[in-house]
């Protein structure tokens, strides 16, 4: 069984305090998982997005902008799949012929970056807070919400004590997606009232509850 100690804990944490990026391993295909958490690889999540870049990733896939004024974290994920496969189809290298192959394999890749972008919760927010510009870094998340930290190293030493019950680590899981799914509801009302600093306070939370997500997983 899996082992992590008290300062491999503390170091994930801390990972998942910085802003997470997409390695590419994951820009191969789409996420089909929601809870698909993003892993550090050394590059930012947007840097290969250039800041001249006239279509947002909602454009690319045809949302209405009227509908993304309202609450843009609440995007119909079954539409966005819909217009990826269609979208992708058309720029692959072996359909789109005429086209220089460098230029069908940049798109698509610049498809799929932002199909995974916006399909993950956690990341959907983060890009819609960077449109906004607001920051996501959360560095400093433990003095502005010192209470949600201690609550973080409570979860740790409930998984330190139950790593060897596996009926135990499973209801941890369930806790711990319940945390994730409320975290992603106070995402959303807070952007549905144009609340980007409140949204961001929760987004850095809900990558701290992804991170135990994937501890547990790892057990």
């Amino acid at each position: 069984m899996f082992r992590l100690p008290a300062k491999g804990f503390r170091t994930a944490i801390q990972t998942s305090l910085q802003k997470p990026a997409l390695c590419e391993s994951f820009i191969k295909g789409p996420v089909r998982n929601r809870s698909f958490v993003f892993q550090t690889c050394g590059k930012g999540l947007f840097s290969t997005s250039s800041k001249d870049e006239k279509q947002s990733y909602f454009e690319m896939f045809d949302f209405d902008a009227s509908t993304l004024q309202k609450n843009p974290f609440e995007l119909d994920t079954r539409a966005l799949r819909a217009s990826y496969l269609k979208k992708i189809k058309i720029h692959h290298p072996d359909v789109a012929k005429e086209v220089d192959p460098n230029t069908s394999q940049s798109k698509s890749a610049e498809l799929t970056r932002a199909y995974n972008t916006l399909l993950a919760p956690l990341s959907r927010a983060e890009y819609i807070l960077q449109q906004k510009g607001i920051s996501t870094d959360s560095e400093n998340v433990s003095d502005k919400d010192p209470e949600f930290l201690m609550q973080i190293m409570d979860v740790h030493e409930e998984i330190s004590s139950s790593r060897d019950s596996p009926e135990r680590i499973e209801q941890l899981m369930r806790e711990n997606n319940i945390r994730k799914d409320e975290e992603i509801y106070k995402i959303s009302t807070a952007m549905s009232k144009a609340d980007w600093e409140l949204a961001a306070l929760h987004v850095s939370r809900l990558r701290y509850w992804n991170t135990v997500d994937r501890i547990l997983h790892e057990l």
